[in-house]
């Protein structure tokens, strides 16, 4: 829509706000809205004015559900959700999801029904560090992946694999408060959108050749764990870039992730036992130079 700009006296400029947006909002005279600066781009914003957004459900049984029922109204930002059940199992099922989702609490709950709500966090106001966490516990996992495939310790990759949990917590948020409030440089949203569900199947990848390890017992060659290392240092470079974009280390990284992914597609040309964990790893790689780029 086009608004146009009001002259009072010589230096004041005023544009006007849309009634229905300023209403959804609750926004009054007197009240404080954020104006961040985006190249030729204004991005105006309410302060302390959560929009409440209730909605409800009902879930006939527990083979009836869904996990997006929940994923898509947290992402999308509701408030408050009513599950309506005459299956017990279906709360169960609920219960557990919702521990999954950081800043929803059940807050009540009947024989018939249960009510969830967002509660305030303190990592509402920094998405920064929210998405930075993501990027160290991938980064962590694989080290930690590396270690455990070297000692044998397939106990300890099992342990791993349930990792993703975490990885999908701090996913959902940082998908949430993209929707909710979008990034810092409001152009950049949609790409850094792309970049979390990335990193999310980066570590879906990571969580496969955990399982494949742990039930085959395969011991990988040294030459894919090799390439295993080296994924991993492109992961950390692109989270590097992610931090602090440069054309010059972006060149670079880009040679060296095409450069890894053809050796990896050479290895999968060799009989081996190794194949699915190169498949995934090759996967992998493809989702991190896709982050450089998107970003880009």
């Amino acid at each position: 829509m086009r608004r146009k700009i009001m002259q009072i006296r010589d230096s004041t400029q005023l544009v006007s706000l849309p009634r229905k947006w300023a209403m959804s909002y609750g926004l009054r005279k007197g009240d404080e809205v954020e104006v961040t600066e985006s190249g030729r781009s204004l991005c105006i914003s309410p302060v302390g004015k959560p929009v409440q957004k209730k909605v409800e459900l009902t879930i006939a049984s527990s083979d009836k559900f869904l996990r997006r029922m929940l994923w898509s109204p947290y992402i999308q930002g509701v408030t408050e959700m009513k599950v309506n059940f005459s299956d017990r199992k279906v709360f169960e099922k609920v219960s557990a999801e919702v521990n999954l989702l950081i800043g929803w609490e059940i807050i009540s709950q009947g024989a018939t029904s249960c009510t969830i709500k967002s509660v305030a966090t303190a990592l509402e106001n920094d998405l920064g560090a929210v998405i930075e966490r993501l990027f160290s516990s991938t980064a962590s996992m694989m080290e930690e992946m590396l270690a455990a495939i070297k000692a044998k310790q397939y106990g300890q990759l099992d342990s791993l694999g349930m990792l993703e949990e975490t990885n999908n917590k701090l996913t959902y948020f940082s998908l949430r408060l993209l929707m909710e409030r979008g990034y810092s440089e409001p152009a950049k949203t949609p790409a850094v959108y792309f970049i979390v569900l990335l990193v999310e199947q980066i570590v879906d990848e990571l969580r496969d050749i955990c399982g494949y390890l742990v039930e085959s017992k395969l011991q990988p060659r040294d030459s894919a764990l090799h390439l295993f290392r080296e994924t991993l240092h492109c992961f950390e470079q692109s989270h590097v870039l992610f931090k602090e974009f440069s054309p010059e280390a972006f060149f670079s990284h880009n040679t060296k992730v095409k450069e890894l992914g053809k050796r990896i597609e050479q290895e999968l040309e060799k009989p081996s036992k190794d194949g699915p964990v190169l498949a995934r790893l090759h996967s992998a790689l493809n989702m991190i130079w896709h982050i450089s780029k998107e970003f880009h």
